[in-house]
């Protein structure tokens, strides 16, 4: 961990360091994928309380699930916690499972943006059983891990968290050059079961990459940029 020079403060550091990536997800809106939901929010009302009724509320709770992990030291001491990551598993399954499905079930043959009580309730149901679903993934993945089933896979994911905002706007680059008509103009030209193809074939080529880069570099590009900007400083990029 890198230490603060004396009197400069963490806050601030943080800040400038949030503001840097603001700056860079604008140009990701800009330049690579302003997403349909923007369009959908700027044409309808209903979008728009659908959108504050489920993606804030949802994105709040996985907040505060993460604070509460993180004060616990859950994950940094994982042996110690198993009894409650077999509760996790059970009861976010149990719960998340059906809940999830009830979304799906309303997204297809209803209306997530009906301003009445079927959108509310999926709301605050999703809001729950959204993180809950997340939290018994985690779970199965721990006890697949501690189990030696998935020890190269970890390494490989490890990489490619590490490199998280690398791919992120990897996947916008490759999805642009794709679907958009400056590139290969794909969008609504394939079925879903073409793209999750897709989808899997970007994301496996992406560990093997995240891995050989990490050999030869401290960070991945962008979150070299990011580091950069942050200290104001060219930061070193190639391992010694």
């Amino acid at each position: 961990m890198r230490r603060l020079p004396e009197g400069q403060s963490v806050v601030r550091l943080f800040m400038v360091r949030l503001f840097i990536l603001l700056l860079i997800g604008a140009a990701h809106v800009v330049l690579l994928w302003p997403g349909d939901i923007l369009v959908l929010y700027a044409e309808e009302y209903g979008a728009i309380l659908e959108g504050v009724l489920f993606f804030q509320i949802n994105i709040l709770a996985y907040f505060l699930v993460g604070k509460w992990a993180a004060r616990k030291g859950i994950l940094a001491n994982v042996e110690a916690h198993l009894p409650l990551f077999r509760r996790l598993l059970v009861w976010g399954l149990i719960i998340g499972i059906p809940v999830n499905l009830f979304y799906a079930y309303v997204a297809v043959f209803g209306d997530l943006y009906d301003l009445g009580g079927t959108s509310v309730t999926v709301a605050a149901l999703t809001a729950l059983g959204s993180p809950l679903l997340t939290l018994a993934y985690v779970a199965g993945f721990i006890f697949l891990v501690r189990a030696g089933h998935l020890e190269r896979l970890s390494r490989g994911l490890a990489a490619v968290g590490r490199m998280a905002l690398t791919n992120y706007l990897a996947h916008s680059v490759i999805a642009a050059l794709l679907f958009h008509s400056y590139g290969l103009g794909l969008y609504g030209a394939m079925s879903p079961g073409v793209g999750l193809l897709i989808v899997a074939v970007i994301f496996g080529l992406q560990i093997p990459f995240s891995l050989w880069w990490l050999e030869r570099y401290r960070f991945g590009p962008a979150e070299w940029l990011w580091r950069t900007l942050t200290y104001r400083k060219l930061q070193p990029l190639r391992r010694s």
